[in-house]
């Protein structure tokens, strides 16, 4: 698989809220990364649980992809996020950087701004 089709596949598990289908495309020991809100997590099993619990709390997820740039071993999708999160659709405008080792994703960081996440969340600051 390419990495474009990489990208593609990762993008319609997030938009399926498929936390299995996500992490099955990471390493063991991926490293995410939610830049806005400093929050690291290390290790493929801890992701699968951020992410369900995430996604407890999400009925939609659609993303407007601007753009897929794909080199080497890196990815980088520039993307609108439409999501209802706690009952609160939140449109947020993040880039997500997917380095890829041995055809699985081993550091995922995903960038946006927290300021807006928190003043369209009105019922929860994450």
């Amino acid at each position: 698989m390419d990495l474009n089709q990489l990208a593609k596949l990762f993008i319609q598990s997030f938009e399926s809220r498929d936390a299995e289908a996500i992490t099955d495309f990471c390493a063991e020991s991926v490293l995410f990364e939610n830049v806005a809100s400093g929050e690291s997590i290390h290790g493929k099993s801890l992701l699968f649980q951020m992410l369900s619990e995430f996604f407890k709390n999400v009925t939609e997820v659609s993303w407007d992809v601007h753009q897929i740039i794909a080199s080497d071993n890196k990815i980088a999708i520039e993307r609108t996020s439409h999501i209802v999160f706690n009952a609160n659709k939140i449109t947020i405008r993040a880039v997500a950087i997917l380095i890829i080792v041995n055809a699985k994703i081993k550091r995922f960081s995903d960038y946006f701004d927290a300021a807006t996440f928190k003043n369209q969340n009105r019922n929860e600051t994450w």
